[in-house]
């Protein structure tokens, strides 16, 4: 009887958590705010403290995303830092890569308000965590935005370092035979950015191009990969090869992609606005 009130307990809170979800994915931020603050209720009424104390650091995680969907950036930031804290206290070896992951959010919440200091500071975290972790590969992502973050604050040579690290790492992670059959090791997620901190703007340009042809498919993109930042290197590479033009239809089609995803005014969408407007003016 225990195990069946356990499972029927946490079907329910289950039910809440996709409605969650659901409601994200339409923008209906009021319908995702009622469902994740009735799922925290039903969590923290469980008996079993192991499931309660799952949920609670996953419900931390989906505050962060739907905080920082909506576009409130400063409740993005303590939703996020409000779950650093829930998460460390519950599983401070991150077994799952949930820490990790907040690290990230943290750090986009601070890029897109061109804080890099912060933001280098955050994608840092997660990457250490990742690197402590049984999938130290994991890194690479992490690892990308902090050497997204140091170009941006004009530390080429830091970002070179880190991108070289990243390249180390994925190394290591074919030699192991951890990738399995399924995945080639002619697919670099290292080489297009290892090309631009080079300042090998034409190799850069073609890997990213084929990044972002890839990845701009819903189909391709399950796994969630921020096809913006290959967007901004791509045009990134393409003005540094005084394609002014190119660049700028890459960023419009980046701006009118991340719009759509976010709505019009969210801070992701001012960033590559500013990022536009500032190629404009050359």
């Amino acid at each position: 009887m225990a195990l069946r009130r356990r499972f029927s307990a946490r079907a329910r809170i289950c039910k809440h958590v996709f409605a969650a979800q659901q409601a994200l994915t339409r923008r209906d931020f009021q319908a995702f705010d009622q469902n994740l603050q009735r799922s925290r209720q039903m969590a923290e009424k469980l008996w079993n403290e192991g499931l309660r104390l799952e949920f609670r650091g996953d419900l931390a995680l989906l505050g962060v995303q739907g905080a920082y969907w909506c576009g409130d950036i400063a409740a993005a930031e303590q939703e996020a830092r409000r779950a650093i804290e829930v998460l460390t206290s519950v599983d401070p070896a991150d077994r799952k890569g949930k820490l990790c992951m907040v690290h990230v959010f943290l750090g986009d919440i601070f890029l897109d308000r061109e804080k890099l200091a912060e933001a280098a500071e955050a994608f840092r975290a997660a990457a250490n965590l990742a690197e402590r972790s049984t999938a130290p590969f994991a890194a690479i992502f992490p690892l990308q935005k902090l050497a997204d973050a140091l170009l941006e604050a004009e530390k080429r040579d830091e970002a070179v370092s880190v991108i070289d690290h990243c390249v180390e790492i994925e190394n290591e992670f074919y030699a192991s035979g951890k990738a399995g059959e399924n995945l080639s090791r002619g697919i670099s997620m290292t080489a297009p950015d290892q090309s631009l901190v080079r300042s090998d703007f034409a190799t850069a340009e073609r890997l990213f191009d084929e990044k972002v042809r890839y990845f701009a498919g819903s189909a391709a993109n399950s796994t969630g990969i921020d096809v913006l930042r290959y967007q901004l290197h791509l045009a990134e590479a393409q003005y540094h090869q005084g394609n002014i033009e190119k660049a700028q239809a890459t960023l419009t089609s980046a701006c009118a992609a991340v719009e759509e995803q976010f709505g019009s005014r969210h801070p992701r969408v001012e960033r590559v606005r500013r990022k536009l407007e500032s190629l404009r003016q050359h």
